[in-house]
């Protein structure tokens, strides 16, 4: 559709350029190297022909860049699902870490409170038994006497 609409355009310049300059009675000897003899031609003809040759060399530059952008578009799309797909795997691989690491901690906490009861299991089996030892040894000492802390020297 823009290949046709430059197309009108191109053809409404050309009967622009040829219906105003027609009228002109003005000729252009053009001498080029290599040429056998030198070319006499209307100038509006002259004219015409060099914006058609320079639109055209404009629509191959156009078409050019056209089908690079093209090809940048096909490879970014490509880029993109590639991404897409690498962003999908690594969503799923954080998901298992999250449960990984939910599952880990559940583990954690049961192991601390399993660690911190047979702690308090040990304290109490210690002190019971430090304090049966206590009780045994006095028991086979009897009664201690305490040094008084008066002076009777005055």
């Amino acid at each position: 559709m823009k290949l046709l609409k430059r197309l009108v355009g191109l053809v409404c310049l050309v009967f622009v350029i040829t219906l105003f300059m027609q009228n002109k009675d003005v000729r252009v000897s053009v001498d080029y190297f290599g040429l056998a003899a030198p070319l006499d031609v209307p100038f509006w003809i002259l004219a015409t022909v060099c914006f058609c040759v320079g639109f055209a060399l404009a629509a191959v530059g156009d078409f050019l860049a056209y089908l690079k952008w093209r090809s940048e578009k096909r490879r970014l799309k490509k880029k993109e699902g590639e991404l897409s797909d690498e962003l999908e795997k690594l969503k799923s691989t954080v998901q298992a870490l999250q449960d990984l690491n939910k599952r880990l901690k559940a583990d954690m906490e049961e192991k601390t409170n399993e660690l911190r009861a047979l702690k308090q299991q040990k304290d109490l089996a210690g002190h019971d038994q430090q304090h049966a030892s206590q009780s045994e040894a006095s028991s086979l000492t009897g009664p201690t006497a305490t040094p008084s802390t008066t002076d009777n020297s005055s």
